[in-house]
């Protein structure tokens, strides 16, 4: 590790010192946050992440397809990522292989939010999708 490069993996930091010390670690590079919609696909095994991604205030709509229906439901949390504030959803419906739901409170439209995913058992593969 120098001052231009740090290479991906897991650290080790061991400080020795008689003085007051301080680490920062930050990230230059992080990705703009991208508007609504946005949309995720994978498997049910996958689990996924949307986001980082900007609201306006208001109830989030969540839709789904599935590529056949899952024998439980799965979910979608949204969370602000300065406040770790969840936003929950209702549920995306076991049975179904389409449909929508809504966050079920309104997002306050304020800092950056992320999307964790997880797909109804059984429901094999899906696409996601959060607009307002």
């Amino acid at each position: 590790m120098d001052d231009t490069s740090v290479l991906s993996g897991n650290f080790t930091v061991t400080v020795t010192s008689d003085a007051d010390w301080t680490i920062k670690i930050s990230k230059p590079d992080t990705a703009s946050p991208a508007t609504l919609p946005q949309s995720v696909s994978g498997s049910e095994q996958d689990g996924a992440v949307i986001g980082p991604f900007t609201a306006r205030p208001g109830l989030l709509k969540i839709s789904y397809t599935l590529s056949q229906p899952g024998s439980a439901d799965g979910a979608v949390n949204i969370y602000n990522v300065s406040t770790g504030q969840l936003f929950p959803a209702r549920a995306i419906m076991g049975g179904t292989e389409e449909g929508q739901s809504m966050s079920l409170q309104e997002v306050d439209g304020v800092g950056l939010y992320i999307a964790q995913v997880d797909l109804p058992s059984g429901s094999k593969y899906g696409t996601i999708t959060i607009s307002q």
